[in-house]
């Protein structure tokens, strides 16, 4: 997640070819964190819940790939005259959006290990 959010900032202030090519090797590491969220998630449910968890993971997963090029073209292309990296911006920033609900998670399923002294449960949908 950190590496998108970089990705986001650096495209937004790349203004030559080589900072372009750091932007683009910073958001190639971006795919890294995908393996890790699932895993995560297992951790916090128990065994019989993780179709559901799962479902409503690929549903938004989803909802966004549908709706994020629309909302990313619109403002784009209502910035491009004034602010061309606006869009970049709003990328990166975006990006704190997970990562902060992930450290969330993290706070939360770390107190309750340390308070039980087991995996975190947090009951049923």
């Amino acid at each position: 997640m950190v590496f998108a959010i970089l990705f986001g900032y650096l495209h937004a202030i790349a203004n030559t070819t080589p900072g372009l090519y750091i932007a683009a090797l910073v958001g190639s590491l971006r795919s890294i964190s995908g393996p890790l969220i699932p895993s995560m998630m297992a951790k916090v449910v128990s065994e019989h819940e993780y179709g559901v968890v799962f479902g409503f993971k690929a549903s938004i997963e989803s909802i966004g790939k549908l709706l994020s090029p629309l909302l990313i073209n619109s403002i784009y292309s209502k910035t491009v005259q004034t602010q061309p990296n606006l869009v970049f911006i709003i990328h990166g920033t975006l990006g704190f959006i997970p990562l902060i609900l992930t450290a969330v998670l993290q706070v939360i399923t770390r107190h309750d290990k340390e308070a039980t002294g087991k995996e975190a449960s947090y009951g049923t949908f």
